[in-house]
């Protein structure tokens, strides 16, 4: 199995490309342009592997993701690539247009293209999956993100091509960067920093390995044309998940730190829901870790793997630019 992911070096497409390359055994292309929110150092574990090869490049130009279309041959797109826009750059939404829209516009033409040549058995065979997001508030990055999925849709039924698009909620783990809410916690833990719970509306989360085989799923098993929304163990307090990081990180060794404020005693998951939906009967996917086992392993990585996240957490603190070249 050949596979282009876009966005590889990012949070999810990095996890993606270390599962189908290290338990697939598929072989991927990489193509990412290296932003703010990419890291080469996600993907030491596979960069050596005869099976994964990269290649720095924008979505956006069309010309050259086509001519590598072409010449790698794959049996499907996992289109992952996404400008991301944090709270401190909020200024970027023409850069989140510009990625998400036309990005996603010239990527889709540069698949048709090399999709409409295929032989036929291919043809049917071949996928193009989208990893979006689930709606919430009204922001230029989900809105960009929401215009992309549109236009996903109108390639599947305007010219046929065999598009599934992934709606997934908020995702944490390994290999997120240390500006995201639950590795910010975690890695205040590990330094031994005071940490505050603060109240706040359940949200739904995903352990990062859960959302990359749910798409694996969509991929193997999906339905062109639909839209699936992989959904973890239900509604996370977040004032719970701040306590019980401090928790887990002094259990598993973390620096000697302070909870400050009421710590919350509550269920981590405060509503329980269907864990897939559609999703599930079509793929039969699961989530496997519940909100417990996920956030547990999730603190144990981040302390055994300080190599990884400190170097970004400095580039954070020093200039509010993470994921750096010079990093990855």
């Amino acid at each position: 199995m050949r596979i282009v992911v876009t966005g590889g070096a990012g949070f999810i497409g990095s996890a993606l490309c270390r599962m189908l390359v290290a338990e697939r055994g598929a072989t991927v292309l990489n193509l990412d342009k290296l932003t703010a929110t990419s890291s080469l150092a996600s993907l030491t574990a596979i960069a050596q592997s005869p099976r994964y090869s990269f290649r720095r490049i924008d979505v956006c130009d069309r010309e050259r993701v086509a001519a590598l279309l072409h010449a790698f041959a794959p049996d499907a797109v996992i289109h992952a690539a996404a400008e991301r826009l944090p709270h401190a750059r909020h200024g970027s939404a023409p850069a989140a247009v510009e990625t998400n829209v036309l990005g996603t516009w010239r990527l889709l033409e540069a698949a048709r293209d090399y999709w409409s040549v295929l032989p036929t058995k291919r043809q049917e065979a071949f996928r193009f999956l989208s990893v979006s997001m689930a709606g919430g508030q009204i922001t230029p990055e989900a809105a960009s993100r929401a215009g992309a999925d549109e236009l996903v849709l109108a390639w599947h039924k305007s010219y046929g091509l065999p598009a599934i698009i992934s709606k997934g909620p908020a995702t944490f783990g390994p290999y997120q960067f240390p500006v995201e809410p639950i590795p910010a916690l975690v890695t205040a833990a590990c330094d031994g920093e005071p940490i505050t719970p603060k109240a706040g509306d359940p949200a739904r989360w995903l352990y990062v390995e859960d959302h990359v085989r749910a798409l694996l799923a969509m991929f193997d098993k999906g339905t062109p044309g639909a839209t699936y929304s992989p959904a973890g163990s239900g509604l996370v307090a977040p004032e719970a998940v701040a306590t019980r990081v401090f928790e887990l990180a002094a259990r598993h060794g973390g620096r000697p730190g302070s909870l400050t404020g009421p710590a919350s005693r509550g269920r981590l998951v405060v509503a329980e829901e269907p864990c897939a939906g559609i999703l599930a009967q079509d793929t039969g996917w699961r989530a496997e870790e519940t909100a417990e086992t996920a956030l547990s392993k999730t603190v144990r990585w981040y302390l055994a793997n300080e190599v990884w996240w400190r170097p970004l957490a400095a580039a954070q603190a020093a200039d509010n630019r993470f994921g750096l070249l010079k990093i990855a």
